[in-house]
């Protein structure tokens, strides 16, 4: 095939390299949206280039006739690739379905079948010659009504995509606006060529300038990829976000003027977009004049708002976000209004549930109050009476009587002790308990305790057994309220350990390795029997209040099921701990801990 030199050559074929040099990296990147069409564009720009440049370097009409038929390969390929590269890029690729891409193929393909079968209807061109008036021969071509059809086809697809990558440089941020000036730079210089061209206005004659163009185009294509990371950062279209949010969403500019909403925002607001954009917020606003007063000077803020009065009212999140530009200057600030009523509502309510169930509490404390103080009275009467009445100071009781009158010291000693329960309970969950606290020999408490209580132990012919060592420190406690706690162990240990049974009472100093926040040092304080044990799962209840465990025997035995919450109160009011350990059938030990006095100057002067 003879060869003819043209200087116009080259630059095409840089532009063919190029084309298909991002053509190779589109399409390795082809996972990406934008990708796949990206891919067939630069391909159909390197086809085109090297085809004309091929039509260029031939000499005869016949072979310059065959490249310029293959330039078509490109042509009709360019704009449909174009398009689907606009439509993904912009995020409205749910347009091209299957069924469409077909429908846009038809006439990009009777183009293509009517280059090639010209000479048999010349639907296409009426007439190729070749014009060898300049100083290279080129084809003259004179083209008819399917070529002016094809090429208004081509610049509408041109058009549609060209609006789409505009709205978005309009409305994107600067790294989005480059992606798309890249992609108008690239589309819009060949078309202006092209035109140029056909509408014959070029200065070269015969030279169509469209190759040539596609440089521009390949590189500015290249731009976007590695300057503004075209298949890496797709954005996404506004109205996938924007329109979908739950907030509403309101854009100013610089001078406070409405230049977008969305949909919720529409709804807040009471007016349409149509009706609201380009106009001043303060005039669309206008129902909240505190708001617009209050937030006029700031760029960035956020706080809770509240709209309307009555039944209308609501509440929202407001918050308000500057907008810069790429210099970092302010160009207008970002509304958000999340309606948080429902929230609002429901704290109320819970505010409102809470207040009254503290109202319920200080009514039951003071009804708890007057009760056990009414009954302490009475009961402490009945008690001295019949102690009266057992002894003969009103005359001779005979032995059944006793046994009467011991059943009624029963029940009216557990009445005023669930008074004394009650009593204690309320307190301390009021806050109104009042400790005393001072120096104080657990021994010396032990002992007290055992005086008061041997008889009843002695009675069952259980076995008591002490381990207090003569070196115990003395703690910081309430006497009365340890004393309490240790009544109320040494009791049930009693009560739950059968005739015969065995109590240990254990004390010993020792380093606080139950509590890593408390004192360095503690009085450790068991309390431990061989009777019948509590289960495991009974553990975790057992210092709730009104807890009773066991089975439906050890429940018949006395009890408020207040005394082990009542002592864990005090335990930990006096910065101890109290737990329990026990197997059934062998036994509890009940254990606590009280703080040690510290050796301090403090202490000594005390």
């Amino acid at each position: 095939m003879d060869w003819q030199y043209t200087p116009y050559v080259f630059p095409l074929l840089m532009t063919t390299a190029i084309a298909a040099t991002l053509a190779l990296f589109a399409w390795r990147h082809r996972s990406a949206p934008g990708a796949a069409p990206l891919a067939a564009l630069m391909l159909a720009v390197a086809v085109w280039s090297a085809a004309y440049a091929l039509e260029l370097g031939s000499p005869d009409l016949r072979t310059k006739t065959l490249w310029s038929n293959l330039t078509y390969l490109g042509v009709v390929t360019a704009p449909l690739a174009w398009l689907a590269l606009a439509l993904q890029h912009t995020g409205n690729e749910k347009w091209l379905t299957r069924r469409r891409l077909i429908l846009l193929a038809i006439i990009p393909l009777l183009t293509t079948a009517l280059v090639w079968t010209n000479d048999l209807h010349h639907l296409l061109h009426t007439s190729i010659e070749l014009d060898t008036s300049g100083p290279y021969p080129m084809l003259d071509v004179t083209h008819n009504m399917a070529f002016w059809a094809h090429t208004a086809y081509c610049y509408l697809l041109l058009l549609i995509g060209t609006g789409l990558l505009i709205l978005m440089f309009i409305r994107s941020p600067h790294l989005y606006r480059g992606q798309a000036g890249a992609l108008l730079i690239g589309a819009l210089s060949p078309w202006i060529a092209n035109a140029v061209f056909i509408f014959g206005w070029s200065p070269f004659g015969k030279l169509d300038l469209t190759p040539f163009a596609l440089t521009l185009t390949g590189l500015a294509m290249g731009w976007g990829l590695f300057r503004f990371r075209l298949l890496d950062l797709v954005p996404v279209a506004r109205d996938t976000i924007i329109e979908s949010m739950s907030d509403g969403v309101i854009v100013l500019d610089s001078r406070d003027r409405i230049v977008d909403l969305n949909p919720v925002a529409e709804g807040i607001l009471s007016i349409s977009a149509s009706e609201a954009v380009g106009q001043p917020a303060q005039k669309i606003l206008s129902r909240w004049p505190d708001l617009v007063e209050r937030y006029r000077s700031m760029a960035e803020t956020r706080a809770e708002i509240t709209v309307g009065k009555g039944i209308v009212r609501r509440y929202f999140d407001l918050r308000v976000s500057p907008l810069r530009d790429w210099r970092r200057h302010l160009v207008g600030r970002l509304i958000v209004l999340r309606d948080v009523t429902r929230r609002k509502e429901m704290e109320e309510e819970l505010q409102q549930a809470k207040e009254a169930a503290e109202a319920a509490n200080q009514a039951k404390d003071e009804f708890i109050s007057i009760v056990t103080h009414e009954l302490r009275s009475p009961l402490s009467s009945v008690l001295g009476s019949i102690g009266l009445l057992e002894d003969g100071a009103v005359g001779p009781v005979t032995e059944e009587q006793i046994q009467f009158l011991r059943i009624i010291e029963s029940n009216t000693t557990h009445m005023a002790a669930l008074a004394s329960d009650l009593a204690d309970i309320s307190r301390i969950e009021s806050g109104q308990l009042q400790l005393e606290t001072d120096p104080i020999s657990m021994a010396k408490i032990i002992q007290e305790i055992i005086q008061s209580i041997r008889f009843p132990i002695e009675r069952k012919e259980q076995q008591l057994i002490l381990q207090i060592p003569g070196d115990l420190p003395e703690v910081w406690g309430d006497h009365i309220r340890l004393s309490q706690v240790l009544t109320n162990l040494i009791s049930n240990a009693h009560k739950f350990t059968p005739e015969g049974g065995r109590i240990v009472i254990r004390a010993e100093r020792a380093a606080n390795r139950w509590d890593s926040q408390g004192a360095a040092e503690v009085v450790h304080i068991v309390v431990e029997d061989n009777g019948i044990g509590i289960k495991a799962e009974d553990l975790q209840k057992l210092f709730q209040k009104f807890s009773r465990v066991g089975d439906r025997e050890t429940r018949r035995i006395p009890g408020t099921g207040l005394g082990l919450s009542i002592a864990k109160n005090l335990v930990e009011l006096q910065d101890g701990r109290i737990w329990c350990e026990s197997e059934m059938g062998k036994g509890s030990a009940f254990h606590f801990t009280v703080p040690v006095i510290e050796d301090t100057p403090e202490t000594r002067a005390r």
